[in-house]
């Protein structure tokens, strides 16, 4: 299951205690937009708080929607990041963008 998409939708997320190889699982619940269960009772009485407390269950919605919305572009800044780095260690790569925008 992909928890990014309920994140996005701005949802509280709940999902049991395996989850250790997905960092983006253990950032949501760092950031109080999700809630791991360590048992199904746990799982319960989450669920149920969140259905007994609106504001509660909306700032977790909050939280999530907000950590999505932070790694948006992620990708985009990762990529501009490298290419700039490797125009600045490589000249003629750098030349060619210039020239490529009607820079000589």
């Amino acid at each position: 299951h992909n928890i990014l998409e309920p994140a996005a939708h701005g949802l509280p997320i709940a999902f049991g205690p395996r989850h250790e190889r997905f960092l983006e699982a253990e950032r949501l619940v760092q950031c109080g937009g999700a809630f791991a269960a360590p048992t199904p009772q746990a799982l319960n009485t989450q669920l149920q708080f969140w259905m007994r407390n609106p504001a509660d269950r909306q700032n977790a919605a909050t939280a999530s929607h907000q950590h999505i919305n932070q790694a948006a572009g992620a990708a985009q800044r990762i990529a501009d990041h490298i290419i700039v780095s490797s125009n600045r260690k490589n000249p003629v790569a750098s030349m060619r963008a210039d020239t490529s925008q009607g820079h000589r």
